[in-house]
């Protein structure tokens, strides 16, 4: 009897060390899949990171990079001319033709070769026209307004010009009940030797470059 006994309290024990056993079997197991999640979960958020910052030129740039177009220089195109001067305001521009220039009034030009450092710019241009000296090369700056008298004469100041840039005489205004394309389209054949019709930007009646 005692033999027996002691044989079931084996077996007891045998079966609660099995069923120990097997449940810190299935702890490590759930610990085990439950760690793996957690990876797998952390291995992906980088990735979705590295997307959104990525710097490679080839990932999409942010459009406050200061990188410029590829393919385009800071002086490959004009702005529109500042407020106050006259422009097409989205117009189309008329064809430019080769008419002949009109010998009935003054002509566009410049009285003077330009050189650096001047500020006052003489020349003439038909009558009683409000006329605007711009920089073309450096973004269309305004570099002064006038106008020419009843003879076709003007003297505009202007700040000093910079060697080296494009300087033109536009339109400063548009006399009234005209439109932009209509006043070219009549000072056309007036224009100076160096006219220049810029797509987008403007029309400007007689251009030199600043000498030194």
């Amino acid at each position: 009897m005692i033999s027996l006994k002691k044989a079931h309290i084996y077996t007891r024990k045998s079966v609660a060390i099995l069923l120990l056993t097997l449940g810190l079997l299935w702890l490590l197991v759930a610990c085990d899949q439950s760690n793996n999640n957690q990876n797998n979960t952390q291995t992906a958020a980088p990735g979705a990171t590295i997307a959104q910052t990525d710097s490679s030129p080839t990932s999409g740039v942010s459009q406050t990079d200061s990188y410029p177009a590829p393919g385009v220089s800071q002086t490959d195109s004009y702005p529109a001319p500042s407020q106050g001067v006259a422009s097409n305001n989205g117009q189309a521009y008329p064809a430019v033709t080769d008419l002949p220039i009109a010998t009935d009034k003054p002509r566009f030009q410049f009285a003077n070769e330009l050189t650096a450092g001047m500020t006052t710019l003489e020349g003439s241009a038909p009558p009683n026209l409000s006329l605007a000296v711009i920089d073309i090369t450096f973004n269309g700056v305004v570099l002064g307004q006038g106008g020419s008298d009843n003879e076709g004469r003007f003297a505009i100041s202007v700040t000093p010009l910079p060697e080296g840039h494009r300087v033109g005489i536009g339109l400063a205004t548009l006399e009234e009940g005209k439109t932009y394309e209509q006043s070219v389209e009549e000072l056309f054949p007036y224009r100076g030797d160096n006219f220049m019709n810029i797509p987008n930007v403007g029309v400007y009646f007689e251009t030199a470059m600043v000498q030194p």
